[in-house]
């Protein structure tokens, strides 16, 4: 009986604001605005969300709206608000109301309320006002106390007489906004669409597209592209791709920390074109005349640090290469600039031939910029794996023995090899299970190889040893890159047969399939026909084999 009388009671608050219930003493509303200030039609219809920010636990919110020139097709209560019950929209004394009730104080904090979708069919310009605002709480005592605010928030909408995008919330799906404001903003009605039209890859991800490539850049370079965040808070496994006339980026369902992702309501990636020129006279003489973008995530309108070990953003950035730069594409590097302005090579960063693109991923956004790097040691010159160890070494994933050499003959150990691949492969580092006991916590390989073992790349011997410092042979270096492109989600399934390797017998059973299935992909071709499986593994072998890593795992 007494959730019965509440309900009624909310609704006879909702309905309208002339018999306000008393105020609370403290100002809990914080803002109540639009998703945006002004917005140019193409079409007959256009969307926009309103949102409210309330600083203290609530059941209700109302919200009067006037209108001039245009008429409510639909309100549609966002997923935030989505379990409540909807009240209106219902017109007094020239007012619209229209908000949502719940029997319990559900909400707090910022909120994407609801999107309201609009007919507009005139030629004349239209205003929407957000004139009055009432948010209600239920007390302690099963009474309702209520707070109203008159924001005087005002739409400016007007024709677009070229009859091109219709802006956020049309009709017809995830369109840009009109062009030259830099900003793209989806609404919550759009963006149930965009899930409704959505692909599932063959790894069972959503893929959501938002098309913002229609948007131009701002005054200063930058674009923002803002989406409602329900869109990757779900237990569904979701990709939401932006497209945008700077590049695509491609943001996992878990891109946020749960820290930074508690109570968000919108998400917005900004992506500014750097004035080089701005940049410091070393930084400009690395890069030269190549692009500079800087990345960044806002939350609910507020710019966050987005670090996060536990989901990458991918980014492709369109880019046509000089001819000298096509000829020797494996330098084109992008690089990252910290806050002391020093450059960082992106170790997965490649450019993609077949789509003009230079393509990384990233587990933090700063500054990135695309490098033509040069890298080079004077006793490679003549070497077989000259290319490969170049390419390796402008993303810093292999080091010289010396500044000026990398003595490619010299063999290689077990944790330098290993550390080498876990570069490669970009595994972040972890920990599980024990140390091995000859593995020291002060070692330079230490956190490599702990990472590899908690992977799953490496075992260590019955006896919990690693043997860091013994030379790598060349099977158990197959026997690694075989896990290896497991673990990166690619792994190798045919088999070659070893048969015409005078050697194949000396190849341990432990190592006989990886072999085989290096073999049948080309990365391993034995010379003189032999396959050298007790051999140890050369320096020059290593770059060999991590470049035909690096190349498959960046297609």
């Amino acid at each position: 009986m007494k959730i019965k009388w509440l309900a009624a009671l909310i609704v006879i608050c909702c309905l309208s604001f002339q018999v306000p219930a008393y105020a609370l003493a403290d100002q809990h509303i914080q803002s109540v605005d639009f998703s945006q200030s002004s917005i140019k039609v193409g079409g007959n219809a256009f969307s926009v969300d309103i949102l409210l920010d309330n600083n203290a636990p609530f059941s209700s919110a109302e919200f009067g709206l006037r209108l001039d020139g245009v008429t409510i097709q639909t309100v549609t209560l966002s997923g935030t608000t989505s379990g409540s019950s909807k009240v209106g929209p219902k017109e007094s004394n020239g007012v619209t109301y229209l908000g949502f009730y719940d029997l319990a104080n559900k909400y707090n904090g910022k909120i994407n309320v609801a999107t309201i979708t609009f007919a507009y069919t005139g030629s004349a310009a239209a205003t929407v006002t957000l004139a009055e605002t009432k948010v209600t709480a239920i007390t302690t005592v099963g009474s309702v106390s209520s707070e109203t605010a008159q924001p005087n928030k005002v739409l400016n909408v007007t024709r677009d007489e070229s009859g091109g995008n219709t802006g956020p919330g049309n009709t017809t799906g995830t369109t840009p906004p009109p062009a030259n404001d830099g900003l793209y903003v989806l609404s919550s009605q759009d963006a149930l669409v965009a899930v409704e039209q959505a692909k599932t890859d063959k790894n069972n991800v959503k893929v959501i597209t938002l098309d913002a490539t229609g948007v131009k850049p701002d005054d200063k370079g930058e674009i923002a592209m803002q989406f409602p965040y329900f869109l990757l808070a779900t237990s569904e496994k979701r990709l939401v791709t932006v497209l945008t006339p700077y590049g695509t980026f491609n943001l996992p369902s878990n891109v946020l920390p749960k820290e930074q992702a508690a109570n968000a309501n919108t998400l917005t990636l900004v992506v500014k074109k750097q004035d080089v020129s701005l940049l410091s006279p070393d930084v400009q003489a690395q890069l030269g005349n190549h692009p500079v973008f800087d990345l960044h995530f806002m939350v609910d309108g507020k710019a966050i640090a987005w670090n996060n070990d536990e989901a990458a953003v991918t980014v492709s950035i369109p880019y046509a290469p000089t001819a000298d730069e096509a000829k020797n594409s494996d330098k084109l590097v992008v690089f990252y600039i910290d806050d002391q302005g020093k450059l960082h090579a992106v170790a997965n960063s490649a450019y993609n031939a077949q789509s003009d693109s230079i393509q990384f991923a990233t587990n933090h956004f700063s500054n990135y910029g695309i490098a033509f790097a040069q890298k080079s040691f004077t006793d490679i010159q003549t070497s077989w794996a000259k290319n490969e160890i170049e390419a390796l070494a402008v993303r810093d994933i292999i080091t010289g023995m010396t500044a000026t050499t990398f003595v490619p003959a010299a063999n290689i150990t077990r944790a330098d090899f290993t550390k080498l691949l876990v570069g490669v492969l970009g595994l972040k580092a972890q920990k599980q299970g024990a140390d091995f006991s000859d593995v020291s916590s002060t070692a330079y390989y230490y956190e490599a190889v702990m990472t590899a073992k908690a992977a799953g790349l490496v075992n260590g011997s019955s006896d919990n040893k690693f043997n860091p410092k013994s030379q790598i042979t060349r099977q158990e270096m197959m026997a690694l890159m075989d896990r290896a492109f497991t673990i990166a989600g690619k792994p190798l399934s045919e088999k070659a047969s070893l048969s015409a390797f005078g050697d194949a017998k000396q190849v341990s059973a432990y190592a006989t399939d990886s072999t085989a299935k290096l073999v049948a992909a080309g990365i391993i071709s034995g010379s003189n026909g032999k396959i050298r499986p007790l051999d140890n593994l050369k320096r020059d072998e290593a770059a060999k084999v991590l470049y035909a890593i690096f190349t498959r795992l960046n297609q």
